[in-house]
């Protein structure tokens, strides 16, 4: 006994996606759901109604119901397509995706990092500090101190900056405190942007006989958030010179790119920790000295500024880099007495052959000469109406949200090496806070003025604390 089945074809209204010029092309919701409803009047007769007499549609009734329930599915299947189609696109490409499309030009997003701050320990003489004592600033954030060894305090020890480079003299010489304390380097156990302002790291969260005070003299290193999708593209436009040499773009992409590795407080290895939080390259290839950006430039040269964390300790990777990408016999800006916050460091050409054997046996050795960006602070001033309908803590929240948008916490690309950062780039993250958060003025300056703009040079780079937004209410 056999039986003979019947395909049919399943007919719809629903019609099919299409792609333009444009890209994917969606029909309106209303589309769908005139579709879905020609379906059901197909399957279930023409006298289902599924509007009155004014042509509302019937929602209290189950096919009411039932249609616009499957138009609704059908419409987010839509969006969502859409969606990830432009997810292709570097444009709009975001999280998992951009990830995707980072690995293609092998770079990766990115990780937060921990805030650095040098802190003075003062107290008794040979008092120990060992590896990973924890203190805390005056808003509570925990801080825990790195490096290898323990250290001990000593009379007449080396002063060091914000950045943990010796403090020099007009003789070069390093300037020694007069007082028994040590200097340490702590790090917050806590990654992401947060600030530590001067003289706000004083509490010793552990008790260590002999150890009496810690204060910081210098502002703290913020650190940073998740590179967030700005920014990530951002720095993904300029890898794209990575694989190239003999340009400035290609020094640049090997700079930004460039990692190393390190352990964090629990002892886990974090990968992928960018060396330098930005760079700036330029060049002068006139046989005469020029000036770019407030800064002087030899003949024939090139002009390399980096701000890195952790000062001097990844100096030979950043030497290196810029050493790959050069092109031969250029110059380095190297003029006697150095430049301020100029770095030579001498490197060994390191390359090996195929079998990972050197190419030298008595390698050749090269003076790469750089420059660590200045940290400029930034003021922003801020007058605005008051409401009634303003919070309890509205000059808390004005006050957040402008930071964040200048850490690009919201999206938004932070402001780099050499950059001018307008005061109008800080309306809409207030403005998003409410109808309350009306402005009237916002300024932005450096050195203690004020104005629509600032500047930076290409040897500087900005940097904000909560401490220098001032915000104002006027009744």
């Amino acid at each position: 006994m056999s039986s003979i089945s019947e395909k049919k074809e399943i007919q719809t209204n629903v019609q099919e996606l299409t792609f333009g010029p444009r890209g994917i092309d969606l029909p309106e919701e209303s589309t769908i759901l005139n579709w879905v409803i020609e379906d059901f009047k197909n399957a279930f007769g023409k006298d289902l109604k599924f509007t009155n007499e004014r042509q509302e549609l019937l929602l209290s009734t189950p096919q009411g119901q039932l249609a616009t329930a499957w138009a609704a599915i059908i419409s987010d299947r839509n969006r969502l397509l859409a969606y990830y189609v432009n997810q292709v696109d570097p444009n709009y490409a975001m999280g998992r995706m951009q990830d995707g499309i980072g690995r293609i030009y092998f770079i990766e997003r990115r990780k937060a990092s921990a805030t650095r701050v040098v802190g003075k320990c003062s107290g008794a003489v040979n008092t120990v500090i060992p590896v990973g004592t924890k203190v805390k600033d005056q808003l509570g954030n925990l801080y825990e101190s790195i490096g290898e060894d323990a250290v001990i305090i000593d009379q007449d020890v080396p002063v060091f900056d914000e950045h943990n480079n010796y403090v020099l003299d007009e003789h070069n010489n390093p300037v020694t405190s007069k007082e028994s304390c040590v200097y340490i380097t702590f790090k917050c156990v806590e990654d992401g942007a947060i600030s530590c302002p001067a003289r706000k790291l004083t509490e010793r969260y552990q008790v260590i006989p002999g150890w009496e005070s810690i204060t910081n003299e210098q502002d703290g290193e913020v650190g940073s958030d998740t590179e967030s999708q700005a920014q990530f593209e951002q720095r993904r436009r300029l890898s794209v010179a990575v694989n190239s040499v003999n340009s400035v773009d290609s020094i640049m992409a090997e700079l930004l790119n460039s990692v190393y590795e390190e352990q964090d407080h629990n002892g886990n290895i974090r990968k992928n920790i960018p060396i330098c939080q930005d760079a700036y390259v330029t060049e002068n290839s006139e046989s005469i000295s020029k000036t770019i950006g407030s800064v002087v430039l030899e003949p024939h040269s090139i002009y390399v500024c980096v701000a890195a964390s952790g000062g001097y300790e990844n100096e030979q990777a950043i030497a290196k880099a810029i050493w790959r990408k050069k092109p031969p016999g250029c110059g380095m800006n190297l003029t006697y007495p150095q430049k301020p916050n100029s770095h030579t460091v001498t490197i060994f050409d390191d390359s090996k052959d195929d079998l990972g054997n050197s190419l030298y046996s008595n390698p050749p050795q090269y003076n790469i000469t750089y420059f660590y960006a200045t940290t400029v602070p930034i003021q922003i001033y801020i007058s605005m109406t008051r409401s009634p309908s303003a919070p309890k803590d509205a000059r808390d929240q004005v006050k957040d949200a402008v930071f964040k948008a200048f850490q690009g916490g919201d999206g938004s690309v932070r402001p780099r090496i050499g950059s001018v950062i307008y005061a109008s780039n800080f309306y809409s993250p207030i403005q998003k806070l409410g109808n309350w958060a009306v402005i009237r003025t916002l300024l932005i300056g450096r050195d203690g003025g004020s104005g629509n703009e600032v500047k930076v040079g290409i040897n500087e780079i900005p940097s904000l604390d909560k401490s220098y937004i001032t915000v104002n209410f006027d009744d």
